[in-house]
Formats: C-alpha cells, structure tokens, sequence
C-alpha cells in the first residue's frame, strides 16, 4: 500500500500543487478586495480570505490538477513504455484499472469541493467553470501527442484557475470593468507561462535536447501585468523575483541539454506571477494583509522548491 500511495503521488507531481494553490489565490484574494474593501478590521479581512471555503476551493482544484496528471500517464501509457519506461503506470507498478479509478474519483471530489467551497450565490458560475477546466484537462490528454495546438489548451487549464477562484467569492457581479482586465490579464500571464513551459518541455526526451535560446522570450511573461496594475514595492519584487529566477536557471542548467532543469525551474516560478498580481491588495488592503498573503505565495513556491526533491515534477 505505501508503495502504491509513493507511485501515485509521483503521477500525481504534487510537488507542482502548491502552484495551484497559488493561482487560486491570486483570484481568490482579487475577489475578495472588490467584496471586501471596506472592511476596517483587518484581522476579520484575514479571516475572509483563509476561511474553510478557500480550503475547499484548494482541495477541489488540487484534486482536479492531481487528476489530470493521472489522466497524462493514462493516455500516454503506450508512448511511455517506449520512451519513460520507469514511469509507474508504464513499468506496470500501477495498474491502468487503479489508475483509471483514482482519476475519475478525483475529478468527482474535485468538482464537488469547488461548488460546495464557492459563494452560494456564485456555485452555478463555479460550477460552470470548474467544469471547463475539467473540459480543457480531458482535450488536452486525450489530443497532446503530436499536436500542435496542445500547449495552448495546456495554458487555458492554468488560465481557469484564478477565474475559478475570483469567481468563488462572488465577486463577478459586482466587479468592474477595470477589476475584470486585469483578472484576465493575470490569467492570460500564466496561460503564456504554461504554453512556454509546454512547448520547452517537447524537447525534454530529445537526446539533442534544444539549442536555441528562444525561451528568452519567457522573460516577456510579466510585462502584461505590469501595464495594468498601479506600480508599487511588492509588484516589483515579485517581477524582479520572476526574472532573477529564470536568468539564475538558465546559467545552471545551459543549452542544449539543460531542457529538463529549465522545465522544473519554471513549473516552480508561478508563485511570482501570482504575487504580482496579489501586488494590487497592497492598493486596497493593509500593509499587514498584502504581507501575510504574500508569504503565503512565498511559502508555496519553498513547498515546490523542497517537494521537488523528493516526488518528480514532469
């Protein structure tokens, strides 16, 4: 049995969760200061945003993400035998009928969480969109392989996530048309985040690995935001934070075949992202709450940092 749990936390890269947990928040915490700006009490404003609907949300996102990785080994069993022979579903350590099971079962709670973690009035929009995500999960498992358009259906699953957080809180009917651009202009970062990562890590199993240096162009991710957010110190330590941690992982993990580490780097930078757009709180929240939501970001993208050691993130 614990072996079994050990291979299906490995399919299930839950070193890469906490990057879920960050999306999440981000949305969460933007819906939040529309419905909640007026709040005098900070120490209430804490509990608004770290309340058990915002852990269901979590859990219900988690188990989604955890289920389409389950779903990427699932459809990739044949190419993997080949090629990730010591994958677990591949080396038969896990069986399809188990690993089958495990997904389905998460997509259901996963589903269920969110709904249940949302607003009451905001459950239909939560459950609408939830069940897009689940939607862009199944086309981009089922269709990745060899396909050109797959790493931009890859970028709209992570697009979902914040969306599905903002949402949640019940904020949609109230927000502006100012709050809305820059929710999607946030989301619309991880999107091109993701499909950077997704079209680098095409070349992780080539033996020539990649020699061009292209992915520079991922140093661009964090300018959309910068034109739409009021400018201030946590914004731009988070976009420096961003930037540092690519050029540090590009010298360690040099061209042609440092593809993989360049991959696992990346998959860890979400969390500045998100904390780029947390920036916006600092306008409108105290000091005091933009600070602890912040180190929790930071606090997730350590969790990637030490995970990672320990259970493989691609």
């Amino acid at each position: 049995m614990i072996r079994f749990c050990r291979n299906m936390l490995v399919m299930m890269r839950v070193a890469n969760l906490p990057t879920v947990w960050t999306n999440i928040t981000a949305g969460w915490v933007l819906g939040i200061c529309l419905v909640a700006f007026d709040v005098g009490d900070h120490s209430r404003l804490l509990g608004l945003i770290f309340n058990l609907r915002f852990g269901l949300i979590l859990f219900g996102a988690s188990a989604v993400y955890a289920a389409g990785m389950i779903l990427n080994d699932i459809f990739d069993w044949g190419w993997d035998k080949e090629h990730r022979p010591e994958r677990p579903l591949a080396s038969g350590q896990v069986s399809l009928a188990a690993a089958k099971t495990v997904a389905i079962s998460l997509l259901g709670i996963g589903v269920a969480l969110v709904i249940l973690g949302a607003a009451p009035a905001a459950r239909f929009l939560a459950a609408q969109l939830v069940l897009i995500l689940v939607g862009f999960v199944f086309v981009y498992n089922r269709w990745h392989k060899g396909v050109a358009w797959a790493p931009y259906v890859m970028g709209l699953c992570r697009f979902m996530l914040p969306v599905i957080g903002f949402a949640a809180v019940g904020a949609a009917p109230v927000a502006s048309a100012t709050a809305i651009g820059i929710l999607f202009t946030y989301a619309a970062s991880l999107w091109l985040l993701t499909v950077s990562i997704t079209l680098l890590a095409r070349h992780e199993t080539r033996p020539e690995g990649l020699r061009s240096n292209k992915d520079l162009l991922l140093l661009l991710v964090p300018i959309p935001l910068l034109t739409v957010l009021p400018w201030n110190g946590l914004i731009w330590v988070s976009a420096a934070g961003f930037w540092l941690w690519v050029l540090i992982s590009n010298r360690r993990h040099p061209l042609p075949l440092g593809v993989g580490g360049r991959v696992e780097d990346r998959l860890a930078a979400f969390p500045f992202i998100d904390a780029m757009a947390v920036g916006l709180a600092f306008g409108i929240l105290s000091p005091l709450v933009a600070v602890v939501v912040h180190a929790f970001l930071l606090g997730c993208f350590v969790l990637i940092i030490v995970g990672r050691r320990f259970v493989p993130v691609t």
